[in-house]
């Protein structure tokens, strides 16, 4: 039992370090559409959105 415990414990540390780089990624990719839609950079937009498409898209493919 102590050995699921522990399992579960670093399975909780490693993916709340995985939500704490994912929160860093989207607050810059935020960061960044909003400075695109102020200049009004519709190609910086456009590579932004694949860049969160990508992002999202792998996320939910994660295997645990």
């Amino acid at each position: 039992m102590e050995n699921k415990n522990y399992n579960t414990l670093c399975l909780i540390k490693k993916q709340n370090e995985q939500i704490k780089n994912l929160k860093k990624v989207i607050l810059d990719l935020y960061s960044i559409i909003k400075i695109a839609n102020e200049e009004d950079n519709l190609r910086l937009l456009n590579i932004t959105y694949g860049v969160v498409t990508l992002l999202v898209k792998e996320t939910l493919n994660l295997n645990y």
